[in-house]
């Protein structure tokens, strides 16, 4: 249904319609597009799961107490997503480019440019995926989890390649081919 033509329905039925937030939308897209998805690398099969979305976004919640940001929780931040309820009132995205590569991701691990293993310090993972789009990388890192028997999406975001360069020490695990002129 059209913006419009809902307006309208809602003004003609008295009804207040209420644009869900920023967060609120990325999930929705998410879910419909890519919840539970199991995506076929070059090298492993990774499993989107909606228990790390809140991870993947870098969602954070204001602790008033503290007065300190800290890692929003999914036992309580999902079910209000689910529900299509979520306010982002006292909450951030600590990292903004990490959503903005979400629709991404089929894209970038089905087709990478080219996987390492991981060298960076502070993020987990096994790998990292990298393709590259005008000048910009869009990288993601999954990880093996035993406990669940499935290697998941860790986190994915745009940066550059100084930054690459930085985290990766060793050559590719897999490197795209290059068509022949």
């Amino acid at each position: 249904m059209s913006g419009d033509l809902r307006e309208k329905l809602a003004a003609a039925l008295k009804i207040e319609v209420k644009t869900p937030c920023y967060i609120q939308q990325v999930y929705d897209q998410y879910k419909r597009a890519q919840s539970g998805r199991k995506i076929k690398t070059p090298i492993e099969t990774v499993t989107l799961r909606d228990e790390n979305f809140v991870y993947w976004i870098k969602l954070q919640w204001h602790n008033p107490q503290t007065k300190t940001w800290q890692d929003a929780s999914p036992s309580i931040v999902l079910p209000l997503l689910e529900a299509g309820t979520f306010d982002e009132k006292g909450y951030r995205l600590e990292d903004p480019r990490r959503a903005r590569v979400l629709p991404h991701l089929p894209s970038l691990l089905g087709n990478p440019d080219v996987i390492y293993k991981n060298g960076h310090k502070g993020i987990r993972g096994d790998h990292i995926y990298v393709q590259e789009y005008k000048g910009q990388l869009k990288v993601a890192f999954t990880i093996k989890d035993d406990r669940l028997k499935d290697t998941v999406l860790v986190s994915s975001f745009w940066t550059t390649k100084n930054w690459l360069a930085r985290c990766v020490k060793e050559a590719p695990v897999y490197q795209k081919q290059k068509a022949n002129p």
